[in-house]
């Protein structure tokens, strides 16, 4: 009699444990789905991060950026003339004055 009560708990045991490894194993899949999501997740915020910008440059800012890259140019060389020009200057004035 001990013999069979025994044998009854340890089947309740056993499906107890199985049922226990079922739930369990069904939280490591929910787990594991989040972590890929979250993963995945993860990669489309950066590559947002790195693209939405680079879009926004190539379709609407880069003529603008050129145009006042451009314009700074034509700047430099504008100031680079006006300090070249004392230098042009003077020695012509100063050769009109003395013939």
């Amino acid at each position: 009699m001990n013999l069979q009560r025994e044998e009854v708990d340890i089947e309740a045991l056993l499906e107890k444990n199985l049922k226990l490894t079922k739930e369990n194993n069904r939280l490591l899949k929910k787990m594991h789905r989040a972590h890929l999501m979250g993963v995945i997740m993860r990669i489309i915020f950066v590559l947002l991060l790195i693209g939405v910008p680079y879009l926004i440059y190539q379709y609407y800012l880069e003529e603008y950026i050129l145009e006042l890259q451009e314009a700074y140019q034509s700047m430099q060389e504008d100031v680079r003339d006006l300090k070249e020009l004392p230098s042009k200057v003077v020695p012509d004035a100063i050769s009109e004055r003395f013939q």
